[in-house]
Formats: structure tokens, sequence, C-alpha cells
């Protein structure tokens, strides 16, 4: 078991940007289905492919550096100030550079003039987005993700409502626009009033040799992020490209059911990775013992819920997004079947980044989105709105497997398929009646699976716990 104040600090941080999450994407599924229901499939496809763009401008300007960042502060490595400062000045340079550049990619893409005047306003937005993070990641590196959850609680609730008000007041996807960018306003405020309290000195420093230094550090990490954001918008693009944005609408409610999923293992990892930081340098055995807690958390969860949803895929895209989408839950079925693998992954990877192996991260992402762009460019005609699903699954395999061997070299000590062998073995088992027969697509037998599988999981826990034995005193039994 974990010692007390890790144990505390890491429920804490992991409770309160679970709520953050819950708000953030309770927020984005009501303003997607509000788009869907008041203006179409097209303008919902239109407003994720603009994300899409605008987090990978994000990207570009962070490159890293939070990790760093967070990585530096948490572990008290010298240096980190200076590190927050000359990020500050290469976050402001970058975004002003990159502004431009994705309200151009909007003008060679689109076939209409909608798309770059979407991409203008948020990226206004973007700019103060970039800042922001700099702040939550100073936030994040002294142990206090529960102050960030509640910032980015407050600036989704924000974007939420000015959303909203946008659409029926007939404003349409240029209002959705704008709420974007009141969104990214109420993040900057926040970050700078919780920084400027704990009166952190964070004031750009432009010292070109040390932000080369730093474009050099956070290089692999920085790479990785585009490349997982390129991996995962690369479906929609292509989408757009061969089938229209009535496709990527198609794909994309599937798209974003999954990635909330796959969040579980997202959040955890950004409450958890100051900890695993500070224990890299501190303490090997709570080290192991943090990463297997991590491990059985995600299987014994995440293995289980992405086999309710896949099975149950048409009927929750038609309880979400309605009857024009009834038809479109094969790449949901398909999607699901890769969470678990993305869940134990994302643990991996931030263990890599805590060793500072960022290098091999690289490589495996780099060999992922190969894979993934070749099955896609090969499926997309074919298979439509099917083939990024497809290649996603066969990506997050990839990656997976290749650094499935590394655990035990990131974590002396630990033995990952031992630690989670039983949750998979026992959720095929609970699953394999119903599977067999076709009949889990009801609400009943959803109930007994899960009824089953927590008998089986409890029945296992209880059946494995150590016996605690009686020590006689050195006198004689105890009387």
């Amino acid at each position: 078991m974990l010692d007390n104040p890790t144990f505390r600090r890491l429920t804490r941080n992991t409770l309160s940007i679970y709520l953050s999450f819950i708000v953030r994407k309770c927020s984005a599924l009501l303003l997607g289905i509000v788009i869907i229901r008041i203006s179409s499939k097209a303008d919902f496809g239109l407003y994720c492919l603009s994300l899409f763009l605008i987090e990978l401008g994000i990207r570009l300007a962070v490159f890293g550096s939070n990790i760093l960042i967070v990585r530096d502060i948490s572990a008290n490595l010298p240096g980190a100030g200076p590190l927050v400062r000359n990020t500050f000045a290469w976050r402001i340079l970058a975004s002003l550079l990159i502004y431009p550049v994705i309200v151009a990619i909007g003008f060679s893409i689109a076939q209409s003039s909608l798309l770059p005047w979407v991409l203008a306003v948020m990226g206004i937005g973007m700019v103060m987005e970039i800042i922001a993070d700099l702040f939550f990641s100073v936030v994040q590196g002294i142990e206090r993700v529960d102050m960030f959850a509640l910032a980015e609680g407050t600036y989704n609730l924000v974007g939420l409502c000015i959303g909203l008000v946008a659409l029926y007041l007939g404003f349409g996807i240029k209002g959705v626009a704008v709420a974007y960018c009141f969104r990214s306003l109420t993040a900057l405020i926040w970050g700078m009033v919780i920084c400027l309290g704990r009166k952190d000195d964070i004031k750009p420093l432009w010292n070109t040799g040390a932000i080369w230094e730093l474009l050099k550090r956070s290089a692999p990490i920085g790479s990785t992020q585009l490349l997982t954001l390129v991996y995962l918008g690369s479906g929609m693009t292509a989408l757009q490209y061969f089938s229209g944005v009535d496709a990527v609408g198609s794909f994309a409610a599937s798209m974003k059911i999954f990635e909330g999923c796959t969040a579980l293992g997202m959040l955890t990892m950004v409450a958890a990775f100051p900890t695993i930081s500070r224990l890299r340098t501190t303490s090997t055995d709570e080290l192991r013992k943090t990463a297997g807690f991590l491990i059985r958390f995600f299987c014994w969860a995440g293995i289980p819920l992405s086999l309710l949803v896949a099975l149950n895929s048409q009927r929750v895209l038609f309880f979400l997004f309605g009857p024009e989408l009834l038809n479109c839950w094969y790449p949901l079925f398909i999607l699901m079947l890769a969470v678990p693998l993305s869940l134990n992954y994302g643990l991996i990877e931030r263990l890599a980044y805590a060793a500072s192996d960022q290098k091999r991260v690289l490589q495996v992402r780099l060999v992922s989105i190969i894979i993934s762009i070749i099955i896609l460019i090969a499926l997309v005609r074919s298979c439509d709105y099917m083939a990024p699903a497809i290649a996603v699954l066969f990506a997050e395999s990839a990656m997976f497997l290749m650094l499935l061997p590394k655990w035990s070299t990131y974590v002396p000590g630990l033995g990952y398929l031992r630690t989670a062998m039983p949750a998979a073995v026992l959720s095929l088992i609970a699953i394999s009646p119903f599977a067999i027969t076709g009949t889990l697509f009801d609400i009943r037998s959803s109930i007994m699976f899960t009824v089953i599988y927590c008998v089986m999981a409890l029945a296992f826990v209880l059946s494995t716990r150590p016996t605690r034995k009686l020590v006689q005193p050195a006198g004689g039994p105890v009387k």
C-alpha cells in the first residue's frame, strides 16, 4: 500500500482532475449534440476539424515544454525557474508565428470561406490558451493539480454557456468560435491569478541560447505530442479530403466517445505525473507500488468499460446524438477495443518521461503513426469512415506491444503481465456468454455482465488477500 501522504496527494489530484474532466467532456459533448441538432452533422464535422487544427497549433507552440516544467519543478531540479521564463518567451514568439499559418491552412483545404473565418477567430483563443498552459504547468509541478482542475472546470463551463447562447440565437458555428475565445480568455485569467497568488515571478526571459537548449531538450516530447495529434486527427483530415465533412461528422462522434474513455488514462497521468517524477528520484519502492496501483486501476476499470460500450455502441450513439448517427456505430465498436491498450500505454509513456527516455517514446510514436497512415490510405476509399477506426486500433496495439518489454526497466521489480492479467481474464470470462449469443445489446444484459464481473472481481481480491498470522509473544501463547 502507498504511504499515506503519497496516497492522499494522488487521490486528491486524481479525483479533482476527474471532476474537471466530467465538466469538460460533458460541456464538449453537450455542445456537439446541440450543433448537430440545431445546425447539421456537416457543421459538427467542420467544428471538429477546426478544433483539430487549433490543437495542432497549440502543440507546436508548447512543444513538450509542459512536461519539462512539471518534471523539473516536481523533482526540485536546479534551473526550473529560468526554464519557466525562457519557455514563456518561446511561447509568445511561437504563437505569433503559428497563428497565420493555421489560417492559411484553413484557406487551402476549405470548400467555403466559413472554415478560414472560424479558424481566424479561434486562433485568437489559441494564443491565449498557449500562455495559460504555461501557468497551469507551474501549478501542476508543485503537485496542486486540484487548483488546475478547478480552473479547467470553470473556463469550460464559460465556453459552454456562451456557445449554447450563440447557437440558440442563430449565430451558428461563428458564434461557437467566439465562445471558444472567451473560454480561452477565462483560462488565461485563471492561470495568472493562481500564480500571482503564489507570488511566482513568471516573466518572459529572452535568452536565445537558453531557448535553443530548451527546444533541444523538449524536441522528443514535443515531436511525440505532435505525432499523437496528427495520428488522432489524420482520420478526420483524410475523410474531409476524400469524402467531405458529412463523413467527418459520421466518424467524429465515435472518436469523441473514444477520446472521452481514453481520457481516463490521460487525466490520471496528469494527476500522477508530478508524484511519479518525484518518486523516481526519492523512492523506487514507492514508485513500484504507485505504478502497480495504476495498472490495476486501468485494467480493472478500463477493460469492462470498453467491452460494455463496444457491444452497446449503436445504443450509445443513438442516445447521445439521435437517429442521424444510428447506423454509424461500427467505428465506435472498433475504437473501444483499443481503449485498454491506450490506458496502459499512457502510463508507461509517462514513466518513460520520468526516466528521461523520451527519445524511445518518440520512436514508438513515429512507427505507430506510419502504421496508421498506411492503413488509413489503403482503406479510406473502400471503408469510408470505418478506415480511421481500424487504423487507430492497429496503431494502439503496436505502441503497447513495442513498449511492453520496458515496464521492468522504468519500474524495477514490476511485473506488468502478472499485475494486469487477472482483470483481462475475468472480463473475458464475464462477457463470453453474452458475446457468444449476441445478447449484450440491451440494458438488462449489460447490468448482468456488470454484476457477474464485480462478483468475480470481489472473489478474486478476497482470495488473494494476504492473511495475517498472530505472532505469539516470547512468554507463551496469548491468554
